[in-house]
């Protein structure tokens, strides 16, 4: 290993690993400080107190990202990925990021909603969409438009977005 801390954050399961290891004859070095390396077989102790300072900065990271999204939380900030059709926006005066439809991606629902909820579709008509969306580029935040893309947006998409006008 380059680092011992790298081997794992679980003292626990550290230990078991590396006692099996030794129990097998397998010699494990950490050669972080460069030339000279820190064998597991002579110096065990050195090994397990690396690890837990790496388990005691693990859940002190753990403990930091609770509270930072805690405190995004009583800010009034939305948190993860936007839904398809909708995007996260920051307020620069405030700091919040909240959500707001999106236009190009809305009127890209609204084709499929056109499609979804034509009783004379083709049987295969995501399949028709990916491929159209695939001929003329258009990704689907940055991947290719799928048959299960197509769907998941329009199982997705309320009803009232087949019945919208589309703005072009």
């Amino acid at each position: 290993f380059y680092r011992v801390d790298r081997l794992s954050r679980n003292i626990v399961a550290s230990l078991e690993w590396l006692q099996g290891l030794n129990a097998r004859g397998v010699e494990v070095l950490s050669f972080e400080g460069g030339e000279s390396s820190l064998r597991y077989s002579t110096n065990p102790l050195e090994f397990h107190q690396r690890i837990l300072d790496a388990q005691k900065e693990s859940a002190m990271i753990g403990k930091r990202v609770k509270m930072s999204i805690n405190a995004r939380k009583v800010r009034g900030d939305v948190m993860g990925s936007a839904p398809y059709g909708m995007m996260n926006v920051r307020n620069e005066a405030t700091g919040v990021i909240s959500r707001t439809d999106c236009p190009a991606e809305q009127r890209v629902i609204q084709k499929i909603m056109e499609y979804a909820i034509n009783p004379q579709r083709p049987r295969d008509w995501a399949q028709e969409i990916a491929n159209d969306f695939a001929s003329k580029g258009q990704l689907k935040r940055g991947r290719k438009w799928s048959t299960a893309m197509v769907n998941a947006v329009a199982k997705a998409a309320p009803p009232t977005a087949a019945c919208e006008p589309m703005d072009e």
